[in-house]
């Protein structure tokens, strides 16, 4: 095994808890007004663009319309990186783009599954609020505003409309393909167990992320000298389970130590969640099991990053950088055996904060190296609006990050929310700069204080305790603050 990096030192500034509800009764991140959608508005953190300092004194912020690549992994911890201090996994490129870029390290899905979670952030609104005809999505907006737009890989919106220009072959399509081609059998009966993770045999050419790599650097060949802006997606499907990947990717992470489960964290679960932990067998995973799937699970996530270096270099090579706002995200993440679970469809900081990196040009300015301000998926939309210098549509519900990256607002009132629905159980979370909490309308309740670089912040469920009744009552009502549980659907995927 590799010698562990040294970890990332992260320096969080926190303020009180009222301050971070913006004192009780505060809508959430994902409600603000009119005045917030122009790019000089006001909601994220009161200072117009070009007013905006940089956080260390630079050059000021400068909106114009860059292009946007937008990489994204599924069912990525939000641990499991290099640059968040985790010891063992090899992720040069998505380190890469945190270097250049913003790490929140509080950022959240609006939802830890994966369709609702794509539609909110596809569509900026939670998912729970999406209905026809009252939103407009990313690859429609951008596509009518006079970007080209493409989207390739993964895409997991079901029935939400959005129009990007060109979304490229089916990966799998080609992949089978490509087996057949090469006289072998395409694989049939992967399944999503702990237990039957395992290594697959042939070459990394048929891999869906290869394919998806492929049509994303030829997009990006095909349109090097447009003068008009791109848009491009770029959706990878691992890490989401069945567990599988090349023994190259895995081999050096098989013997990695695990996490730490405590006594009376699985009464700390959920309802939905024991069910899932019975269901799937859970409490009779062996050490070798939880060794295997984690080492697998790993060496996905260096898989995925090979192919994200693919990009970022033919990104340079072509000299588009400069032009070009990088982001990195997961639409949810993955517990990996933290807490005792895995899998996702619950609010512990495994599978509900998700990886979150935005990279802006150089050239556009000094922006803020981290921020621990608690942010959601769905804010991504109007920040590429601002920062694209665009007017963002009416329908959006996030609120912009640009005044964060610039370090005119360290985003400590702010709050975020996240919704699910699993096993006919609707519940919420809302997280503060000092606190997260879940509701579950059979009356199951947690709270946390949470510190974002703390792998055992979900230690102690404080919900029973009475020396925190006020702040739970507190964070309750923000949290269901016009919150529509009935536009929640069950998802098992």
């Amino acid at each position: 095994m590799k010698t562990p990096r040294k970890p990332l030192v992260l320096t969080p500034s926190r303020r009180t808890f009222l301050q971070g509800l913006g004192l009780a009764g505060v809508g959430v991140s994902c409600a603000h007004s009119k005045n917030d959608r122009s790019p000089g508005g006001g909601a994220g953190g009161g200072a117009n663009p070009g007013d905006a300092g940089s956080n260390d004194g630079g050059r000021p912020y400068s909106p114009r319309q860059f292009n946007v690549v937008w990489i994204m992994s599924d069912e990525h911890n939000p641990y499991a990186a290099g640059y968040a201090g985790d010891p063992y996994i090899r992720t040069p490129a998505i380190d890469s783009i945190a270097a250049a870029g913003t790490v929140f390290t509080a950022g959240y899905c609006q939802d830890p599954i994966c369709v609702p979670s794509r539609q909110s952030f596809h569509s900026g609104r939670m998912a729970s609020n999406i209905k026809a005809g009252n939103y407009e999505s990313l690859g429609t907006y951008f596509s009518r505003v006079g970007y080209t737009s493409a989207w390739y890989g993964k895409q997991h919106w079901e029935t939400l409309v959005n129009d990007f220009h060109d979304l490229g072959e089916d990966p799998t399509r080609v992949v089978k393909a490509r087996f057949k081609d090469a006289g072998i059998e395409y694989p049939k009966g992967d399944d999503r167990l702990v237990e039957h993770a395992h290594t697959i045999d042939w070459s990394i050419e048929l891999n869906e992320e290869t394919v998806v790599t492929e049509q994303s650097v030829a997009f990006l060949e095909a349109h090097k000298n447009d003068t008009t802006p791109f848009f491009l997606g770029v959706s990878y499907v691992r890490p989401h389970f069945p567990f599988t990947v090349q023994p190259a990717y895995a081999s050096q992470y098989l013997d990695m130590p695990l996490p730490t489960v405590l006594p009376g964290m699985y009464d700390d679960l959920s309802a939905a969640m024991k069910s899932d932990f019975a269901k799937y067998g859970m409490g009779n995973l062996t050490e070798t099991d939880l060794k295997k799937c984690r080492g697998v699970y790993y060496g996905m996530i260096d898989c995925v990053d090979e192919q994200v270096g693919l990009v970022l270099q033919k990104l340079d090579e072509l000299g588009l950088r400069e032009k070009t706002i990088v982001i990195y995200v997961a639409d949810h993440g993955e517990m990996m055996g933290q807490h005792g679970i895995w899998y996702k469809n619950n609010y512990f900081e495994g599978a509900a904060r998700v990886p979150f990196i935005v990279s802006m040009p150089s050239s556009a300015g000094t922006f803020a190296k981290t921020s621990d301000a608690p942010v959601g998926l769905i804010d991504l939309f109007p920040t590429l609006c601002e920062a694209c210098g665009l007017a963002p549509p009416d329908s959006l519900e996030g609120k912009r990050l640009v005044p964060i990256l610039t370090g005119a607002d360290d985003g400590a009132s702010r709050v975020v929310v996240s919704e699910n629905k699993r096993g006919g159980e609707p519940s919420r979370m809302i997280r503060t700069s000092d606190f997260k909490y879940c509701y579950y309308q059979n009356g199951f309740e947690q709270l946390y204080k949470v510190k974002s670089e703390d792998r055992d912040v979900e230690a102690v469920n404080l919900a029973a305790d009475t020396g925190y009744a006020s702040v739970k009552a507190d964070l309750k009502a923000a949290a269901l603050l016009s919150w529509n549980p009935d536009g929640l659907s069950d998802s098992d995927d």
